[in-house]
């Protein structure tokens, strides 16, 4: 994401966290990962224990997902989904995926509004 005081980029499965503001250098922190639901668990298991991510904060993405679930899903075509086995064994990505997230955030832009759009779409 990018604003008026600088820019982060973050990764996911790696939780490391770029962050380059606006005339000053920027920096790469790397954050421990924690399995949300585990935490939540370990909450409710311990009344005098609070969530890392309370529930509350998440009612705007509970909406997203509830009206989503409501929608219609349309699978990815086959010809972009990639197979990937490692030591973790199989799993799946879609082809040029962090391309377009990375497309998407620089123009502001959700997906169905890049043009050209993703083959994915």
């Amino acid at each position: 994401m990018s604003g008026d005081r600088g820019s982060a980029r973050r990764w996911y499965e790696t939780e490391v966290l770029e962050v380059a503001p606006t005339g000053r250098p920027a920096f790469t922190e790397r954050h421990a990962r924690v399995d949300l639901l585990d935490d939540l668990l370990r909450a409710i298991g311990d009344p005098g224990a609070a969530p890392r991510c309370p529930l509350e904060d998440t009612r705007p993405f509970v909406g997203v997902v509830e009206w989503r679930s409501g929608r219609a899903v349309r699978p990815v075509p086959a010809e972009a989904r990639r197979r990937h086995d490692d030591e973790l064994g199989p799993r799946w990505s879609i082809a040029g995926v962090e391309e377009d997230i990375e497309r998407a955030v620089a123009e502001s832009r959700l997906f169905s509004e890049l043009r050209p759009r993703p083959s994915w779409l």
